[in-house]
């Protein structure tokens, strides 16, 4: 207790120090003076307010919908290894070691916020997020002393921790449930730190320089005397910028907020006269990889300023585009990423790569990890505005997480989609997410009228419930579209026919049919055996996609391969009816409504079908 109480005492002194230290930050020591001048507050961006209520819903109806829908499932074992992977970064994190090659290699880099939020976005789980920021806030451990005036990839680090997990914590903030002791020392940890961040710091004074917004020709220059160091405007200063803003609103701190503001500005200096963000597009083989971000850490500033009531869209940057003509740009290069080549020959810390190789490839190749569906996703007000052909490249119904999306990387741990849709004025996905909520709502009440269990138990025999009593009035009738042909019947009395038609469920719409489906007879069982697969007619094909992790969780249905569902009309089996069991409510809680409809109409048509085939 007298530790926390010390702790507490010195992170108050030292951020109340702080802000008064910062409230007078525009003087001759700060390079703003050497690039707005005298015109600086003069700019209607400068003189935003921090409101008085955070101005992000986090809780509105769109918002818990698309954080709901978009949980993912997955197989046992990628869902262990992911939570493992998480405790594990925790626990790196908490354990800091400054300036240790050890403990940078657990805590992989600036990489461990990203596989946390990963967890976080998979399972609703923030307490690995709540133990760092106690542990950071309670100790100081994570330090940025330089290694002999030098850089060093700690320093980078931990910057970068503070700032990602600044924004994640203001955002997220009301799921953190610390108590108000708690409260106060982690957020004043966190003002302390991000208030104090010089990006203006040159870290190897003795072979770099200042990174100048007006000199784009010294940005990865190595033919010059002095390169500048992009440290000072580069990948770590759009994460500070992002940071300051969204903890600005949340303490409702101005000064912290100014500073966000300032460093907005900055950044936007650094785009060329065409809208290129010229730091990141001289990476060589890697131009790409780090110029995708640019519309993301774009679209987190439209997002924030948008809850102000600020265009930022509009936003004239002094090189004459606006925001929206650099958006513009970025979506002209995913289409010719060659546009960024006259930078990229510069070949500014690659990492290994090799730039005579990549600029081979097609522009395919090029974006292959960082697609164009990411940008759509990843810019929603953009692409409702200006841009809306494009939304179908990032469907309302998939999350930050989904593969052609990779919207969680360690440069941001917001769903930005998310963020926009707790800002004001959302219009992208909305009516089409209503509509599915309402759907979700209709069918949530119709589970609630069906027993707990799908079979009932009559003379040792297990048989699914599907009259009209025990659905309590959804009644299933297999109407007949076009009269079947017989296949084939086989061992252990198999009969399987070509169907195509409808199965109608009261108080639903019509579900359409097409497949080749078997009625079998084995080892006292009678089921209905249906191929679910890649090459399933398109009425089928919502199932198909499940089946990987249905045969992980349920099992694979016995004796007839990964690719078949069985739906049982009797059996003395309790080991099947468990199965089915597993299969059914694996639909019923997938978020996929359209698949668990299709599941449900074909569960409760057993005995109609398994009638009709023997027809």
């Amino acid at each position: 207790m007298k530790l926390t109480t010390i702790v507490l005492f010195l992170l108050l002194s030292n951020s109340i120090l702080n802000l008064v230290v910062f409230a007078n930050w525009n003087n001759k020591s700060s390079n703003k003076e050497n690039i707005f001048e005298e015109d600086y507050f003069k700019d209607p961006i400068t003189k935003l307010k921090v409101p008085d209520i955070f101005p992000f819903e986090y809780q509105n109806e769109i918002v818990l919908f698309h954080r709901n829908q978009n949980q993912l499932s997955g197989d046992q074992h990628s869902i262990k290894k992911r939570r493992n992977n998480a405790l594990a970064c925790r626990d790196a994190l908490m354990e800091w070691k400054s300036n240790d090659q050890g403990n940078m290699r657990e805590r992989k880099n600036d990489l461990c916020g990203q596989t946390m939020a990963w967890y976080f976005y998979q399972f609703n789980d923030i307490q690995p997020f709540a133990d760092v920021l106690l542990e950071w806030a309670l100790s100081d451990r994570v330090t940025i002393s330089p290694i002999n005036n030098d850089w060093n990839q700690d320093r980078y680090n931990a910057r970068a921790y503070w700032s990602t997990f600044s924004s994640f914590y203001s955002y997220h903030y009301e799921k953190f449930k610390f108590d108000a002791k708690e409260r106060n020392i982690v957020d004043n940890y966190l003002l302390n730190k991000m208030i104090n961040i010089n990006m203006d710091e040159v870290w190897q004074p003795k072979i770099r320089k200042w990174c100048d917004p007006s000199r784009p020709d010294l940005i990865g220059n190595k033919d010059t005397k002095k390169p500048a160091d992009n440290n000072t405007c580069g990948s770590n200063r759009w994460k500070v910028t992002i940071g300051q803003l969204m903890l600005g609103l949340r303490l409702k701190n101005q000064d912290l907020f100014d500073r966000g503001i300032y460093n907005t500005r900055f950044m936007l200096e650094l785009f060329d006269e065409e809208g290129i963000f010229v730091p990141w597009a001289i990476r060589g083989a890697l131009s790409w990889d780090y110029s995708n971000e640019t519309p993301k850490m774009l679209s987190l500033l439209v997002e924030i300023y948008n809850s102000l009531d600020f265009d930022f869209m509009k936003y004239k940057v002094r090189n004459g585009l606006t925001v929206k003509e650099i958006f513009d740009k970025y979506f002209e290069i995913i289409d010719d990423i060659s546009i960024l080549e006259k930078y990229a020959i510069r070949q500014w810390a690659v990492k290994g790569t090799n730039y005579n190789s990549w600029i081979k490839k097609t522009n395919d190749e090029k974006i292959s990890q960082w697609t164009k569906a990411s940008q759509v996703f990843n810019t929603p007000r953009y692409i409702f505005n200006y841009k809306n052909d494009l939304a179908h490249l990032a469907p309302c119904n998939i999350g930050p997480q989904a593969d052609t999306i990779n919207a969680i990387t360690s440069f941001n741990l917001l769903d930005i989609r998310e963020l926009y849709f707790s800002s004001k004025n959302p219009s992208l996905c909305i009516d089409e997410i209503l509509e599915t909520a309402k759907r979700a709502k209709t069918l949530e009440l119709e589970k609630t009228q069906f027993t707990k269990n799908l079979s009932t138990k009559l003379d040792g025999l297990y048989s699914i419930k599907n009259d009209k009593i025990s659905f309590n009035g959804l009644d299933a009738i297999f109407e007949e579209k076009k009269p079947p042909q017989k296949i084939n019947s086989g061992k252990n009395r198999k009969i399987s026919k070509r169907i195509n038609g409808k199965i109608k469920l009261l108080n639903t719409n019509e579900i359409r049919i097409k497949s080749n489906i078997s009625l079998v007879d084995i080892e006292n069982t009678n089921a209905i055996l249906m191929y679910v697969g890649p090459n399933s007619h398109k009425s089928i094909l919502p199932l198909a996609k499940h089946m990987k992790n249905i045969v992980d969780l349920c099992g694979p249905p016995e004796k007839f391969g990964d690719d078949s569902l069985m739906f049982i009309v009797e059996t003395n089996d309790l080991s099947r009816i468990r199965q089915q069991d597993c299969v059914y409510h694996y639909f019923k809680n997938s978020n996929d409504l359209d698949a668990f409809s299709i599941y449900r109409g074909l569960t409760h048509s057993t005995k109609v079908l398994s009638k009709y085939i023997n027809q």
